[in-house]
């Protein structure tokens, strides 16, 4: 499979010269396929006349995602086409896949909300935190991994600031409830830099 977000007039060349050399490493017992999505068909460089016969015999498919019409039942097609989506579209896709999202079991669920978020987030970068709440009807943020994972960031990149200002590593500690030892281990990480 290969995604393609912008022209690529060797696109073809490449993808077709890889898989022939993973069939011929690998030498597989079944039958091959290659799946090329392409933002919108003016991306598309077209087929070079030489693999005209790999798309003529079924073994090429080439999908225009602004060209999908129905992606309300897939979770997957719904987050490809968000990439895609222009500011004013994507906010009501969003929507709509996060309710498909809640829809889904709850192993997966929360995954899957988690990448939408984490998408959301880079999609509308210049938005706030309460902005995109608000927007998407999302309150869970905070439970999310990713959110997790940049407040420990945010808190670990403090330490070095807070230790120039005089304050102890027990007192670091204590602020930001953390062990001691990763305080220690984030001082000795920014220092070897």
């Amino acid at each position: 499979m290969e995604v393609q977000f912008q022209s690529d007039d060797n696109l073809y060349w490449r993808l077709i010269t890889e898989a022939f050399l993973y069939l011929n490493q690998y030498k597989p017992q079944r039958t091959w396929q290659a799946v090329v999505l392409w933002a919108n068909r003016d991306l598309d460089p077209g087929i070079p006349l030489a693999y005209q016969t790999l798309l003529t015999a079924g073994l090429i498919h080439v999908v225009y995602l602004d060209e999908l019409t129905d992606t309300s039942s897939s979770i997957g097609l719904g987050i490809i086409k968000l990439v895609v989506a222009p500011e004013n579209e994507a906010i009501q896709q969003a929507k709509s896949l996060i309710n498909l999202v809640e829809k889904a079991d709850a192993a997966k669920s929360r995954n899957l909300l988690e990448l939408v978020e984490r998408m959301l987030v880079y999609k509308f970068s210049s938005y706030s935190r309460q902005e995109l709440e608000a927007m998407f009807g999302l309150t869970e943020w905070q439970q999310t991994r990713f959110y997790q994972e940049v407040k420990e960031e945010t808190k670990l990149e403090t330490i070095p600031k807070l230790l120039n200002e005089g304050l102890t590593v027990e007192q670091i500690a204590r602020i930001f409830e953390l062990d001691i030892e990763v305080v220690k281990q984030a001082i000795k990480k920014q220092s070897s830099k």
